[in-house]
C-alpha cells in the first residue's frame, strides 16, 4: 500500500512487529515520539538515562537492598529533578511522548514509569511495568514480597496491600480483578497501551494526521485485529487518504457481520470515492 510508514529503520519497533521478547522500551518510546518530533535525536535522550544513572552509581554501593536503590532513584527524580504527574497530563498529548516527559518532568503514569524503569535497569535492578486498571505502575520484587512504584504521584512506593486498596478506590473494580492485574506485563502490551492513550487523545482533539500515524502503528502490531484495521480505514478518510480508506474498508466489509458497522463503512467508502473523483 503506497505512502505507508517505513518502520525498517526503527530497530525496536521492528522487533515488536516481529514479536521479539527483548525490546528496549525507552528506545521504542522515542521511536514513536519521532512521529510528532521528526528532528528528535534518540541517542541524546538515551544518553540522558546513562548520565542520570552514572550520577547515582557512587551512592548505589551504600544501598543495602534493591528497595533502597529504588528509593534513591525516586528521591533523585522527584526532589532533585522535579518529575511528577498532574491532572493536566491526561489531556495533553505531549505527556505521552518520552522526550517531552524528559524535557519537562511531566507525564502520564506510563511514560513516567518508563523513566524510572530505564534508570533502574542501568543501576542493575529490574522494575517491571504493571498494566493495572486506570493507573500504570511498576513492580519490584523484594525478599518481603512485591512493592509497587506509583511514578505519577511523586514516586511513592506502596506495599501490595496498599496498592490494592488504592486501585480499588480509583477503579471501583472488584479486588480479584485488580489482583489479577498486579503482575508484570510484556513490552508489547506496554507499547499498545501507550499508543491507545495517544489514539484516544488525538481523536478527542480531532487531530487526524497524528491519529493516523498512531493508528497505523496499532494496526501494524495487530494485523489480524479487525477493529484496528477498520479504525485505520476510517481514520485514513479523515486524514485525507481516501484511496487507502477505500482499500482497507472494502477489505473489512468482506468479514463484517454487524449491520451498523457495515452501514458506517459503506458511508465512509462513498465519501472516500467522492473525494477521489474530485481529485481526478
Amino acid at each position: 500500500m503506497p505512502n505507508e510508514p517505513d518502520y525498517s529503520r526503527e530497530t525496536q519497533f521492528s522487533n515488536l512487529l516481529n514479536r521479539a521478547q527483548d525490546v528496549d522500551l525507552q528506545r521504542v518510546a522515542l521511536e514513536i515520539a519521532c512521529d510528532e518530533y521528526p528532528e528528535l535525536e534518540i541517542d541524546e535522550y538515551l544518553s540522558w538515562f546513562d548520565e542520570v544513572a552514572a550520577a547515582l552509581k557512587p551512592r548505589v554501593s551504600t544501598c543495602p537492598t534493591e528497595l533502597d536503590v529504588l528509593k534513591m532513584i525516586c528521591q533523585e527524580l522527584v526532589e532533585e529533578r522535579g518529575f511528577s504527574g498532574n491532572s493536566e497530563a491526561f489531556r495533553d498529548t505531549r505527556c505521552s511522548y518520552l522526550n517531552r516527559v524528559i524535557d519537562t518532568g511531566r507525564g502520564l503514569p506510563i511514560t513516567l514509569s518508563l523513566v524510572y524503569m530505564g534508570i533502574a535497569q542501568r543501576l542493575g535492578i529490574q522494575l517491571h511495568g504493571v498494566a493495572s486498571p486506570m493507573h500504570f505502575v511498576c513492580q519490584l520484587q523484594t525478599f518481603q514480597g512485591p512493592v509497587y512504584l506509583d511514578a505519577f504521584t511523586n514516586g511513592r512506593i506502596l506495599s501490595e496491600e496498599q496498592c490494592l486498596e488504592w486501585l480499588k478506590r480509583v477503579s471501583e473494580l472488584p479486588e480479584e480483578v485488580i489482583l489479577r492485574s498486579l503482575v508484570p506485563t510484556d513490552s508489547r502490551l506496554i507499547v499498545m497501551r501507550m499508543l491507545n492513550n495517544l489514539k484516544s487523545l488525538f481523536a478527542q482533539h480531532e487531530n487526524w494526521r497524528s491519529l493516523w500515524k498512531v493508528q497505523h502503528r496499532l494496526s501494524a502490531m495487530q494485523p489480524g485485529n479487525w477493529h484496528e484495521q477498520r479504525d485505520l480505514g476510517m481514520v485514513s478518510l479523515q486524514a485525507g487518504r481516501p484511496g487507502m480508506a477505500v482499500e482497507i474498508l472494502n477489505s473489512c466489509l468482506q468479514t463484517c457481520q454487524d449491520q451498523n458497522d457495515r452501514d458506517a463503512m459503506g458511508h465512509a467508502i462513498d465519501q472516500a470515492r467522492s473525494l477521489l473523483a474530485g481529485m481526478n
